[in-house]
């Protein structure tokens, strides 16, 4: 009887893995879809950049890009008060209970679904952020996404090989800080940027995105370090400049 029990439960959970792997071709495919009727100037299309932090998903970021104004709005949402300090992209929202993370992130996908618009998610390895979204009972069949797309298949067809979000940045020249990686709400932020000047090098050999017109979006704001002592400020600060004090 316990080697049956032990078989059923291996059937179901082979069972709801290739479910959720045949929903997340589905999602994959469609998000491919748009993706190449995309056109910036005439298309409702809404690119949302999803991470998490956390087996458990104790950080959870969102990135948009807001079309009116060509910018990117951030979002980072923490159980743990380390995950809320190290965000750099904007508000930081500490939340008490995974209940209320799970609320957040429902609300924040709702929230930027307009009468014409498709809302498609962008993630880096985002078949991890979906099964995480699945654990905690959130349900894309009952949120207005119509795709996903995975910066990390994105970069493997362009380069001929795979990358961490760390190496994708590098390799196409995305200015970053490597103190920031592996906060949910900077790395939607850099997976976004990264999204985007993917999708300007899938136009031909010769583009480059920083001689697009979003170029300012891609390369991103100017950051500093947050120093967290005086001492650290005294031995290492100029560490972090961006150019070398003895050619200046």
């Amino acid at each position: 009887m316990a080697i049956l029990e032990e078989a059923m439960h291996c059937y179901t959970n082979l069972e709801t893995k290739l479910l959720g792997r045949m929903r997340f071709n589905d999602y994959h495919r469609r998000g491919l879809a748009v993706l190449q009727n995309f056109d910036r100037h005439a298309s409702e299309v809404v690119f949302m950049s999803i991470d998490f932090e956390g087996q458990t998903a104790t950080n959870f970021g969102i990135a948009t890009l807001c079309d009116r104004t060509d910018s990117i709005r951030c979002m980072n949402y923490a159980l743990k008060k380390d995950h809320c300090d190290k965000f750099v992209f904007g508000d930081s929202v500490r939340v008490p209970n995974p209940a209320t993370l799970r609320r957040a992130i429902i609300d924040e996908i709702q929230s930027r679904k307009t009468a014409d618009s498709q809302i498609v998610l962008v993630g880096h390895g985002v078949r991890n952020e979906l099964d995480l979204m699945e654990l905690m009972n959130i349900d894309l069949c009952h949120l207005p996404v119509v795709g996903v797309i995975d910066t990390h298949e994105l970069f493997r067809e362009a380069m001929g090989y795979p990358g961490k979000l760390r190496n994708v940045l590098s390799a196409l020249n995305i200015p970053f800080r490597i103190e920031t990686l592996h906060c949910a709400g900077n790395d939607a932020h850099y997976t976004l940027r990264a999204f985007l000047a993917l999708l300007i090098q899938k136009q031909g050999p010769s583009a480059r995105w920083e001689d697009d017109e979003w170029a300012d979006i891609i390369r991103g704001p100017r950051l500093m370090p947050k120093v967290r002592d005086r001492a650290a400020l005294d031995m290492d600060w100029d560490e972090h400049l961006d150019f070398d004090l003895e050619q200046v």
